[in-house]
């Protein structure tokens, strides 16, 4: 069976700068990466992804996603998981903080991660219905005042 060792980094204080810490660690071993699995909160697993990509563009590596699981919703007397068995998962006020807190991150201006704000990733379009659904969202839960 083949050597398996893992790497950790542990200064980073957000995605853009995992990417960039882990890059880091890895040039500091002088070693080279074939294929790094980003496992992370499926909230954030695509901004994850894009972070890794922009900071590792000029590196012979190869990302595979993996979220440990892909949280369900449903809405009966009120919103809830369709599976709230799975260990560590946040409380339904947390979970629409963090989704809500996802999209401005995602845009590309002033505010967001996009090269027109802090460069973490490259310019991403939002699909229409995904924006749509960020505003029905934030209308229903903006008294709350819930942000990532």
């Amino acid at each position: 069976m083949a050597e398996r060792r893992y790497i950790i980094e542990n200064k980073s204080t957000n995605c853009g700068s995992n990417a960039y810490e882990a890059l880091n660690v890895i040039k500091a071993l002088k070693k080279s990466l074939k294929t790094v699995i980003l496992l992370q909160d499926p909230t954030m697993q695509l901004r994850t992804d894009l972070c890794f990509k922009k900071e590792w563009q000029r590196e012979d590596t190869v990302f595979i996603n993996y979220a440990p699981f892909i949280p369900c919703l449903k809405q009966e007397e009120k919103l809830s998981f369709i599976n709230d068995k799975i260990y560590g998962l946040w409380d339904i006020d947390r979970f629409i903080s963090l989704i809500l807190g996802e999209i401005p991150r995602l845009r590309d201006d002033i505010n967001g991660y996009g090269p027109k704000g802090k460069g973490y990733i490259g310019h991403i379009d939002i699909p229409e219905d995904i924006l749509s659904s960020y505003e029905k969202l934030q209308n229903i839960y903006h008294e709350r005042n819930l942000r990532g």
